[in-house]
This record gives C-alpha cells, structure tokens and sequence, in this order.
C-alpha cells in the first residue's frame, strides 16, 4: 500500500471516529496587521500531531497561493493584504483570516483571535527604522490610557464588554521633529465555549430507570480546541454534582422525588468563564399507579367463597414490564408475590376477618406500592341463628305468659260465680 494511500485511509478513520478538527489559521506573531518588509508565518493547525505528510493547500481571496503546512512571508508587501484559507487534502476548509499589511508610520496591532478569558495585549507598532515616542490608547473614542512611554496596553481577562473600536495615538520621529499618528481597529471576543445545554435519556424518564442527563457544549477550533473545562449539575438551584470533566449526570432507580428543574453549569479550570444552561424541567412517570385493593362480593358470610383483587395501571411507555403482587392480614403475608393480581378463599371462615392489603413491586426492581386497607368481617351462621332463637324464645314466652294468666283469671272467675252459703247436711 502506498503511503498516501495510507494516510488517506488514517484521515479517514480520524474522521469517522469524530478525532479530526477542523484546521485554523495561525499567525505568528500572532498579529493581524504587520508593516511592509516584516516577516509573519501561518500555520495551518489541525489540533492533533498527525499533520505530517498530509497535503495542505494555501488559499488568498479564494486563490490558490501556497502547499504546505506553514506559510512563510518572509519580506511582507502590501499585496500580502487578504484574507486567508488553508485546506487539508482530504479534510474541511478553514475560516478565513484577515491579514493586513500597511505602509503607514503606525498601526494598532491586536491578536487575531480574542476569547473570552484570554489575557491580550495592544500594541501602538510604528514603522520600523523610526524611532517612536510616548503613546496614547482609547477605546470608543474615550481614552482609557494617558501618554506613557510603554507602546502596549495590557487587558487582563477578556469578556464580552472588551469588544469595541481601540485606538492609539503615537509620537513618530522624522523630519527632525515628533510627529503625531494614529489607528484603530475593530476587536471582537469571540465564544470561547458555547453556552451549554442540558439533554435527557430516557424519555420519558420513568421511577426504576437509569435517568442520564448530559451537558453538551463545544469549544472552538484550534488553537483552543483543547481548553479544559469542569462541568457541574444543579437541580431546583442546588448542587447534585460537583465541578468535574465529565459531562454526564447519571441517576440509578430513580424515583419521583428526583423530578425537578435540572441546569448545568460549565467553567474552565481557572475559573475564568462560566456558563450555565437554561433549566430543564424533568417530570418522572410512575411506572404503575398507586394499587387499590377490592373485594369482589360485598357481605361475606362464612362458607362462601372470598375473591380479592389488586387493581394498578402499568405505564404504556413500558408495557412489557412484568408486575408482582403479594397479598397481606392484618401485616402478615398470606399470599407469596406472583404474576397473580388475585387472592381467592374457597370457604370463608371467622379468622379470615381482618384488615388486607396488596404489595406492588415489579420483577427487576425493589420499588414497592402498598395499597390502603380493606377491612374485611367474615359473618358466622351461629350469630344469626340465635338471634331467630331469641325472637322465637321471647314470642313463645310471652304467649304462655299470656296463656298462664288467661287461666288464672278464668278460674278466678269460676270461684266468684259459687253461692257464698250452702246449707249444712
């Protein structure tokens, strides 16, 4: 195999496994004005140490100009001016980089990336072969420096405000005399990661499942490709992972209570830029209801057949899961948990009375539901027989009772028709 053939087929790879970046314009001196003769090398930079033996096109305003991985212009002219593009063969094109190679006596030099964080310096450059004097900068037309000797001006941790039109204004000896001459130019800040956003799996999350949160941002291409960043998880405000490199949450057997507001929160290791996503609200579904238990017949008398059920909703986003049910009296298991949602007595008896419930739990998890109580009161023969026996007993009672005093009164009776004298024989 031939050794292009070998370092198309490695790109390849690089590309399917997500390793290639796409590749930057670099300067150096990291400067995006320089005067005429001076020198500047670009680079074009693919973020990795496989840049050897690729093939690297330079282009200049869309034309073609160079091969190579750097670009050296060794005796700068004002033809150099443009925007440039290198390109990897097989591989993406870069951004294009402004470069701006001037004649004047003074030019405000500024990097030609600005991110946020970055610590920058400004610098009032006059023409080389002069001899420059003290320097002015302002910003927007404001001065943000008094005359001094330094020609630099030094912004320490850039954010966002930094952007805006710089200026300096430098004294340039010549014709016997310091004359005065000014630049500006324009600084952006550019992102220096994106602001994060915050992704759930599964969806939807249901109690008992691994519930996954991922915060995803990206960085930008070389050379900050490789910044290092920390990442923290918040729900409802509060910490639930501290600052680490990875980018993943992760929640085993999660309940309903784990359902909240979830952000995430990413900074570099300095701490220097740091940003949180927006909140994502996390509802988690039970995966089967509350189970309520219920009795089939309502009055059960003993001797009859006794049928309990334990009714619950499985969730439809799991429908396959498979349920157990166990069946307890007064807290004491009678029926061990089966795929059976059913507890059956064929004859009922006295001590099947008491207080029932039904425990819920599915077959690969610990999640348990107990429904409410059922009170049960199992009524015996015996109790209604003898309460007929008491009406019998007290209706026959009284009728003799009546009976006895109809006698007594009728024999009274008799006695009171006789004669109060008889004669003597």
């Amino acid at each position: 195999m031939s050794t292009e053939m070998s370092v198309l087929l490695l790109w390849l790879v690089l590309i399917q496994e997500g390793a290639a970046i796409r590749p930057a314009v670099t300067f150096t001196p990291d400067y995006k004005k320089i005067f005429t003769s001076e020198q500047i090398t670009m680079t074009c930079d693919v973020g990795s140490t496989i840049g050897e033996g690729m093939d690297y096109i330079w282009y200049r305003d869309s034309e073609e100009v160079y091969n190579g991985q750097s670009y050296i212009i060794q005796y700068a002219e004002t033809s150099h001016s443009g925007y440039y593009q290198c390109q990897t063969r097989p591989g993406e094109i870069s951004d294009p980089a402004r470069l701006e190679v001037s004649n004047r006596y003074v030019i405000l030099q500024t990097p030609l990336y600005v991110y946020e964080g970055d610590d920058i310096y400004i610098r009032c450059h006059h023409y080389p072969g002069y001899e420059g004097g003290q320097t002015l900068f302002y910003k927007d037309k404001k001065n943000i420096r008094d005359w001094e000797d330094s020609a630099e001006y030094y912004i320490s941790n850039v954010t966002r405000t930094t952007a805006g039109t710089y200026g300096c204004m430098k004294e340039v000896y010549y014709n016997g005399r310091y004359n005065l001459h000014e630049d500006d130019v324009s600084v952006f800040v550019q992102d220096l990661f994106t602001t994060p956003t915050i992704s759930v799996t599964p969806q939807p999350v249901i109690t008992t499942d691994k519930m996954s949160l991922t915060c995803q941002t990206s960085l930008p291409p070389p050379p900050r490709h490789n910044t290092q960043l920390r990442i923290a998880f918040y729900r409802e405000g509060g910490i639930v992972q501290g600052f680490g490199v990875s980018d993943t949450y992760e929640v085993y057997n999660v309940q309903l209570e784990d359902s909240g507001k979830y952000s995430c929160e990413v900074e570099t290791t300095d701490g220097r830029v740091r940003k949180r996503s927006a909140e994502t609200i996390i509802q988690i579904e039970e995966i089967f209801s509350h189970p309520i238990i219920t009795l089939t017949n309502n009055v059960v008398t003993e001797g009859d057949p006794m049928a309990l059920t334990c009714n619950t909703t499985l969730s439809p986003y799991r429908p396959t899961t498979r349920l157990e049910f166990a069946f307890y009296r007064d807290g004491r298991k009678i029926q061990d948990s089966s795929p059976s949602n059913k507890y059956e007595v064929q004859s009922a008896q006295l001590e099947d009375s008491g207080n029932y419930t039904c425990h819920v739990r599915t077959s690969i998890s610990p999640t348990m539901k107990i429904s409410d109580g059922c009170n049960i009161w199992v009524q015996g023969h015996t109790i209604g027989y003898t309460r007929q026996n008491i009406i019998r007993l007290t209706l026959s009672t009284g009728v003799l009772i009546a009976a006895a005093l109809f006698v007594f009164h009728h024999i009274q009776w008799m006695k009171s028709m006789e004669p109060a004298d008889r004669p003597t024989p």
